[in-house]
Order: structure tokens, then C-alpha cells, then sequence
């Protein structure tokens, strides 16, 4: 810290060099007509560029106790002088008997306090009567760059069209700043646009005025933020900012689209069943993105299909739909907003019909005819009808070996996918001998019958297979297909084996007599058997 006496001994140096000792005014209060008035003098330092006296200039930013000048009483004292001041920005310190020195009681604020006037007031104590003396000085606070510009708002508030013109005005702000010199001058600059690509606005960096350079696009950025700059002319400069909101308003400039090309039903359902709900979509917004659905009627090809359309983009179906007559249908709608003009598109949508297992497999290989009540008596079902008798009439020989196909069953089915999966199986008989089981097998998946071991002679020689037809649907459907299978054998063979199925009798004239055993053979079968052994039988007695 500076020595105070060397400070004061340059400072009244330079005061007695300017001659800038002011000559004090007659004072305010008089004393007694017997009395002087002290004189009371001032030295400042100079400041060339105001010329008014008793004026001390100063800055705001001046730190507090700095020495602003001295206060000297010269006539009519006799040595006790006591001087006080009635500002609270200065104070005054003695420095000899008739010297004060004026220093800087507080900090200045120009924004506060631009200008304050002192009164220094003297008293000579030992003069009788006392001797008083009053002067004034006056104080000018000089604007220092303190204060940084202020908007009038925090936020700023904009809303325009998407269709808004190139050049044509968002808003404009405004900043004002303490500082005397620098209010309402300063530069205007904007930050943040960046981050939206191209900048869409620009600012008069004079006048504060936003306005577009590029054209906007809602559904590309429906709103935009960013941050305005007023920087002042100061030195050094400050600044301040706000935040700038622009909302872009919606206008109809984009039609909808039809999102999915495609519905499903299943067949054989109730009329006005609802089929599914076409869905679009519009990037505009409000009014401009309520869609109104319609079946478009002007070509045969849909109009012809039996759907319904609602506004609401519900398609329901007027009449049952059967898949096996018609498993696709196209038809064209149409799709409109509600906007101001409005404007809309058209999509083909594809409906398609799912299976549901409404049909039994059809058998198209040969089945056995007019033998309904017979299948019912053994236990079975038909469910093709032929009139033709040999129908249904498989002849194998009697040394077919084992493991030889003897027969294919085949069929149809005019359901899709599991519905029409078919699995072939033979179906046991209620009344089937328990000799013949095991004779056949089939492929469930081909309907090719085989012969699963060699004919053995209490099998039989006519055989009734009853094949079922069953599609893999829930629940499942089934047809039925009726075999007569006739294992043939030569005569020479049916002697033998009849020769082996008799036992001798005596007869009353004494020669001997065949009786048959009954063979394990079936009520229809018997009769063809009995009636080859009683010609080998005659055969052999006439001999």
C-alpha cells in the first residue's frame, strides 16, 4: 500500500502546478458582523474536459478509499479547525491543522447514482465567537461497461405457416442495457440452428428482426429452438441472451397412404362379419390427418367382390365366402383427409380366404357299390356311391408272396394346408374272423395295400377291407372305401385241400362216403366251396 503522505505530497504538487485550486464562494452561513469566514479551498485533480469548477470526475469502477483531492482552510482561523462533509460517498481525514484529505467512502454505481453534490463544512472552535465556512463540490460518476445487454423477454414466441415466403418476418426482439453510452446499440446474432441443418432463419444484427432465408417443412421439424445474442459496443464487450421458440403451423401438403395391402378371412362365415381394418396414415396433423375411408366402384373387378367398406376404414363381408369357389379377391379404396383442399389415395387390397375343413376327402381309386345295408350289418360306412357291380373287386393270386402291393386307394380333398392332409388306415370289422387278422397293411400316407404274409388255408379266400380316408383338420373329416379281395386258387389245389378237410364214412351199401368238415370260411364264401367239393365228390363215385 502506498505511503498516504507521498500520495498527498504528489497529488498536491500536481494541484499547485494546474492551478486548479478553486477560490471558494462566499459562504452560505454568515458569521456575526464581528466575525471572519474561513475560506475553505479545494484542489482536484484536473479533468480538461469539463469545465466546470468544483467538479471532481470519476469512474464507477473507482475502488472505495481512493484519494479524490484536499480540503484547506486559509483565513480567519486561529488553528482549531474542524471540517465534516454530508455525503455518504466521501469522508474526509485530517492531514495537518487546516488540511483534510477527501477520500472514497463506498462503491459507485452509475446506474444508482450518476451525479451527487458535497457540502464541506468548517469551524474554527477557538475563534470568539466561533468562525465558520461552508463550500461545495459536486461529484460526476463516469458509466463504466458494467452491465450486459438485457432482452425484453426470456423466451420469445412465434408461431408461422409451413408455406411462410422466403424473407418474410418471424419477430423481432429487443434489448436494452444500463450502461448510458451502449443502450439500444449492439449486435444481434443467433446460435444453435445449426443442429436443423440449413439455417432456416437469419437475423438483422442492427435491428434485432428474424426473418426466413429457407423454406420450412412441419413434418421435418415441427418446431425450431434456438438462441439469440445482443452483444454491446463496449470495451470489453458484453452480452446477453434469450431463447427463441418458432412453432411451424400444419398445412394440408401431404396426402395419405394406404400402410397394409392385405386382409384375411376364413370361409363360411356370417354375412357382415367384420374381415379386418385397413389402416393409413397422414404426416400432417389435426384436420389434415382424419382419413375417410371408400370402396371405389367404377370397374367390375371390385365392385364385384363381396366386401363392404366404412368410413372408418372397417371392411365387413355381405355374404358368406366359400374358399373352395374363390380363395382371393382384389378390390380398390380409396382414402381422403379432411383438410382444406383435401386431397387422398388409392390402394388395391387382397383379401384372402383361410380354409376352414367344411369337405370330406374324396376317393377317386374303384370302391365297392350297392352293398350299403351289408356294410351296415358289418359294422361299416360308405361314403361314395357307384352302381357298377365288379367295382371294388381285387383278385389275388394264391401265391402272391408276402410284402407285395395288391391295391392303391386314392383321394382327394378340396380344403388347403392340414385340411387336406390325408391319412389312409384299414378299418377293423366287427364281425371279422380273428384267422384273417393281420393279412393286410396300408400306407397312411399313399393308400397302397400290401399283402403282410402268405394265404394259409383257414384264412379264407374272400375278404372284405374297408379303408378309411381322414384329412388331418380339427376336427377331422373321413370317407370310407369298401374292398372285396378273392384270393385265387386252381381246382387241383381245392381238392387237396378238401381231401384233407373230409373224414371217411360207411355207407348203408357198404362203399365209402366223403363228409365235409366245415371249413373256416365265410356264409359267402361256404357255398362256392361246397359246391366245387361235391363235384370232385360225384366225380369220384361215378369212376
Amino acid at each position: 500500500m502506498a505511503n498516504p503522505i507521498s500520495s498527498l505530497s504528489i497529488f498536491l504538487l500536481l494541484a499547485s502546478l494546474c492551478t486548479v485550486f478553486t477560490q471558494a464562494k462566499k459562504p452560505t452561513h454568515k458569521a456575526s458582523s464581528s466575525a471572519k469566514s474561513l475560506e475553505i479551498k479545494f484542489g482536484f485533480l484536473p479533468n480538461p474536459s469539463l469545465n466546470r469548477s468544483n467538479l471532481i470526475v470519476i469512474s464507477e469502477e473507482m475502488p472505495m478509499n481512493s484519494l479524490l483531492g484536499i480540503v484547506t482552510v486559509e483565513e480567519g482561523s486561529k488553528g482549531n479547525i474542524h471540517c465534516e462533509d454530508d455525503s455518504d460517498y466521501i469522508k474526509l481525514d485530517r492531514l495537518g491543522p487546516k488540511g483534510f484529505k477527501v477520500d472514497l467512502a463506498r462503491h459507485l454505481d452509475r446506474e444508482l447514482v450518476e451525479e451527487f453534490v458535497v457540502t464541506v463544512t468548517c469551524r474554527d472552535v477557538d475563534s470568539v465567537p466561533p468562525v465558520s465556512g461552508t463550500q461545495s463540490f459536486s461529484v460526476l460518476v463516469l458509466d463504466e461497461n458494467d452491465n450486459a445487454p438485457v432482452f425484453s423477454e426470456t423466451i420469445y414466441i412465434a408461431n408461422i405457416t409451413e408455406n411462410i415466403a422466403i424473407g418474410e418476418l418471424v419477430l423481432t426482439v429487443k434489448a436494452t442495457d444500463a450502461d448510458s453510452d451502449l443502450s439500444g446499440s449492439f449486435n444481434f446474432s443467433l446460435f444453435g440452428l445449426e443442429n436443423y441443418g440449413n439455417k432456416p432463419f437469419v437475423i438483422d444484427p442492427e435491428t434485432g428482426r428474424i426473418t426466413t432465408q429457407l423454406g420450412v417443412d412441419r413434418e421435418a421439424n415441427a418446431n425450431f429452438t434456438f438462441t439469440v445474442m445482443a452483444t454491446d459496443k463496449g470495451k470489453p464487450a458484453n452480452t446477453g441472451t434469450a431463447v427463441v421458440v418458432v412453432f411451424i403451423e400444419d398445412v394440408n401438403d401431404n396426402a395419405p397412404v394406404v400402410l397394409n395391402r392385405e386382409l384375411r378371412t376364413r370361409e363360411n362365415q356370417a354375412a357382415n362379419t367384420l374381415v379386418g381394418k385397413i389402416i393409413a396414415a397422414d404426416i400432417d396433423e389435426g384436420k389434415n390427418a382424419e382419413l375417410v375411408f371408400s370402396k371405389i366402384e367404377d370397374d367390375d373387378f371390385s365392385s364385384t367382390a363381396p366386401f363392404e367398406v366404412n368410413p372408418n376404414g372397417n371392411v365387413l363381408s355381405v355374404v358368406p365366402l366359400d374358399r373352395e369357389q374363390r380363395a382371393e379377391y382384389s378390390m380398390k379404396v380409396m382414402v381422403k383427409d379432411r383438410g382444406t383442399p383435401r386431397l387422398s389415395s388409392t390402394a388395391t387390397i387382397v383379401i384372402i380366404v383361410d380354409d376352414d375343413n367344411d369337405n370330406a376327402p374324396e376317393i377317386t381309386s374303384d370302391c365297392m357299390g350297392g352293398v350299403d345295408s351289408f356294410l351296415q350289418n358289418e359294422g361299416y360306412l360308405q361314403d361314395n356311391d357307384t352302381s357298377a357291380s365288379d367295382q371294388g373287386l381285387i383278385s389275388v393270386d394264391w401265391y402272391t408272396p408276402d410284402n407285395t402291393s395288391i391295391y392303391q386307394v386314392t383321394a382327394t380333398d378340396r380344403d388347403s394346408g392340414d385340411n387336406s392332409r390325408l391319412v389312409f388306415d384299414i378299418e377293423a370289422s366287427a364281425k371279422e374272423e380273428p384267422s384273417a387278422e393281420g393279412l393286410f397293411a396300408i400306407d397312411r400316407s399313399l393308400g397302397v395295400i400290401t399283402l403282410r404274409r402268405k394265404l394259409l388255408p383257414n384264412d379264407g379266400l374272400v375278404h372284405l377291407v374297408n379303408v378309411s380316408v381322414s384329412d388331418s383338420g380339427n376336427p377331422s373329416r373321413s370317407s370310407y372305401c369298401l374292398l372285396n379281395v378273392t384270393f385265387d386258387i386252381e381246382l387241383s389245389l381245392l381238392e387237396t385241400a378238401a381231401s384233407q378237410s373230409t373224414e371217411m364214412m360207411q355207407l348203408e351199401n357198404g362203399q365209402t362216403s366223403h363228409v365235409f368238415r366245415t371249413l373256416p370260411l365265410r356264409h359267402h364264401e361256404l357255398a362256392i366251396v361246397l359246391l366245387a367239393a361235391l363235384s370232385l365228390l360225384a366225380t369220384y363215385l361215378l369212376k
